[in-house]
């Protein structure tokens, strides 16, 4: 079987979805900001945080997450309510880290690396 790539970059491994983090930049202006992939890795038997996502790829029904450094594809197991949303924040400059705040963020303590998005 071929490997799955995006971008050039082949697909590192089937994770399952657990959050993003999202680490807001306010200080530095409207649109400042970057989400990480938190997922547990089935073949390590551990919990990973990515580098800074890029872009999310949906083909076939199969949800990609392209980050800097690798792209993760989703096992599927787990809805992701705010997919839509962080695409949208990645992808459109009008939506704004306060807006996408507002709208997406829990009323839950942030971690070290952000606020979980689910």
């Amino acid at each position: 079987m071929d490997k799955k790539t995006i971008n050039n970059k082949n697909v590192t491994a089937v994770v399952r979805f657990v959050c993003f983090l999202f680490e807001p930049y306010f200080t530095h202006g409207q649109r400042a900001g970057v989400f990480y992939l938190e997922a547990f890795h089935p073949e390590r038997a551990c919990y990973i945080v990515t580098s800074n996502i890029v872009d999310i790829h949906e083909i076939d029904g199969v949800v990609y997450i392209e980050t800097q450094n690798s792209v993760y594809e989703l096992d599927g197991t787990k809805k992701i309510y705010y997919l839509e949303d962080v695409k949208r924040y990645l992808h459109d400059d009008k939506y704004t880290s306060n807006e996408f705040y507002d709208k997406c963020v829990p009323n839950i303590m942030p971690t070290i690396r952000g606020w979980k998005i689910f």
